[in-house]
């Protein structure tokens, strides 16, 4: 769920619904993108970002590497959208300290009804792909060796937007 907070106050709610599979932190991404456009399409300039995802904070904060493709594209996207913000920080919290958020990234993933006043961000397609992998030629030969990642299984159960505010 996203949260944007006014500098006078006023909240912004938004539901993020994934209608396509994630796992890993792609969720939590998508949330952090998601509140990211929200702010640049209201005109935000400022932007404080708490998410409860150390990973993806410390990954878009470069304190962390981006392990797979996947991720560093999603980190990629982040960063394509910070250059639209003359203040863009971001800062881990635990998940208890962004209830709000919470709540509606648990009403997003159970499918729930919304209430009046939370507005509804339906995704459809990811962010962010894997860039295909390079071909690479292999010496004393004309054709193309393409090395794909094998999948990784998810261990994280079904997709839960991420618990965001900003």
């Amino acid at each position: 769920g996203v949260v944007l907070v006014s500098p006078k106050g006023g909240k912004f709610q938004y539901a993020v619904y994934l209608h396509f599979p994630a796992s890993n932190n792609v969720p939590e991404y998508e949330a952090l993108i998601s509140g990211l456009r929200i702010a640049i399409n209201i005109g935000a300039t400022r932007l404080y970002v708490y998410g409860d995802s150390k990973l993806v904070v410390d990954q878009v904060m470069k304190n962390s590497n981006c392990e797979s493709p996947l991720m560093d594209a999603y980190c990629q996207k982040v960063e394509k959208l910070e250059g639209k913000f003359r203040v863009l920080e971001l800062y881990h919290i635990p998940q208890k300290q962004n209830p709000d958020a919470d709540a509606l990234a648990k009403m997003a993933a159970e499918c729930q009804s919304v209430p009046s006043g939370v507005y509804v961000n339906d995704l459809n397609m990811p962010s962010a792909q894997e860039k295909p992998p390079i071909a690479e030629k292999t010496p004393g030969k004309n054709r193309a060796c393409v090395h794909r990642p094998s999948p990784r299984p998810s261990t994280r159960g079904p997709a839960m937007p991420g618990h965001w505010s900003a």
